[in-house]
């Protein structure tokens, strides 16, 4: 079983509108925006997957920007920009990953590997 939660940089209005407008709203457990993470130089913002649950071996985050998770590396898929456009295939091509990370205990085990490719 799997949770989903979304944990973005960006203001709650904004994701709840790009939520709503891909559809997703119903397949989401949890909602995490800005205001839970921690502002560094120069207007970045630091995720704390912590907050998600304290046992990291199942948690995985993606995106394109890793430096949101600088302390959860090993808990980082990464994935060229998504825009919405026909053809656009980024979240799609991570299926298989997530087919394998099914299947381990520890995701950090695998992802920590796939890494080092990115």
């Amino acid at each position: 079983m799997y949770e989903i939660v979304i944990y973005t940089a960006s203001k709650k209005e904004y994701a709840s509108n790009i939520m709503d407008f891909t559809c997703i709203s119903n397949y989401v457990d949890r909602k995490f925006c800005i205001d839970y993470c921690e502002a560094v130089n120069n207007n970045q913002y630091i995720k704390n997957l912590n907050i998600i649950m304290p046992d990291l071996s199942e948690i995985l985050s993606t995106g394109y920007f890793y430096t949101n998770t600088p302390d959860n590396i090993n808990n980082f898929i990464f994935v060229k920009a998504w825009c919405g456009v026909p053809g656009n295939t980024a979240l799609t091509d991570i299926l298989p990953l997530l087919f394998t990370l099914s299947c381990v205990k520890d995701v950090r085990s695998i992802l920590k590997l796939h890494n080092i490719y990115y």
